[in-house]
């Protein structure tokens, strides 16, 4: 899946370059490997902090509704 979302980044870096007038290739391609970067991030970084996240200690009212159900936790009853 992240190799997936990586392959799709690069593609639309690459297509978006190509409409940007960049004065020489050095700044196209780190145009891109920013993009790269910054998605990869994103994915590797933050994305396991908010999976990670226990929202059943927040008081925000949408996150608790996500938690408001009979089965708190994954098991063989919620299957």
């Amino acid at each position: 899946m992240i190799f997936l979302v990586q392959l799709i980044t690069r593609f639309l870096m690459m297509l978006a370059a190509n409409y940007i007038s960049f004065s020489n290739a050095a700044q196209k391609g780190s145009y891109i490997m920013t993009g790269i970067y910054l998605t990869s991030f994103l994915q590797y970084g933050w994305l396991w902090i908010i999976i990670l996240f226990d929202y059943r200690q927040v008081n925000w009212l949408k996150l608790k509704l996500l938690h408001e159900s009979i089965y708190t936790d994954f098991n063989a009853a919620w299957f």
